[in-house]
């Protein structure tokens, strides 16, 4: 019983906590069809996911991945939005000491050298024309886009991954972007 009730006012207290500010605040995405109608380009402005923390983590050369999660939902007005799809890129940030430089590549494809960590980052806070491919059997009409950038702390070493259970310093809050899409019917595409 007193495990049950220690529990309760764990919940509680976690309920009450402020929230801190995520990093999706700003300009709203931008969703809009390619010129050839087969994805969809999507542009997005996310805050610097950087601590002094994380900053010191990562120029000691421990990688940082960084992932940008795509949903699109289907409301329901009989239960929360449905999830049809789902689309994500992870990016990989790294120090290298011996060039001085930081390194950023996407899904281990793209490599690209910057001189300072802020620079490194623009890619990925100022994200232009991702190019997402919706399945073509979606039905037209009225959807909930929504997109958020979050560190992946299940990819640090175990130590510091460890650190970030406690330290929110080095896992902030990622909260979601959230934006309209209207995808046009069959017969009104033609």
């Amino acid at each position: 019983m007193a495990r049950l009730m220690l529990l309760a006012c764990l919940l509680c207290a976690a309920a009450l906590m402020p929230l801190r500010p995520g990093w999706a605040q700003g300009a709203p995405a931008h969703f809009e069809p390619s010129v050839d109608g087969t994805r969809w380009l999507l542009s997005v402005d996310f805050e610097p996911p950087l601590t002094a923390r994380l900053e010191e983590v990562a120029s000691r050369g421990i990688p940082l991945h960084f992932t940008i999660e795509f949903e699109l939902l289907r409301p329901r007005w009989y239960w929360w939005p449905e999830s049809v799809f789902e689309h994500a890129v992870t990016w990989r940030l790294a120090y290298h000491p011996l060039t001085g430089d930081y390194r950023l590549s996407r899904e281990g494809l793209v490599s690209q050298s910057f001189a300072r960590l802020e620079d490194a980052l623009a890619p990925i806070v100022q994200l232009r024309n991702w190019r997402i491919e919706l399945p073509l059997d979606l039905p037209g009409g009225p959807y909930l886009g929504q997109v958020r950038l979050r560190l992946d702390s299940g990819q640090l070493p175990r130590p510091v991954r460890i650190d970030a259970l406690t330290n929110r310093e080095l896992y902030p809050q990622a909260e979601w972007k959230k934006f309209p899409v209207n995808i046009p019917t069959k017969t009104s595409a033609q």
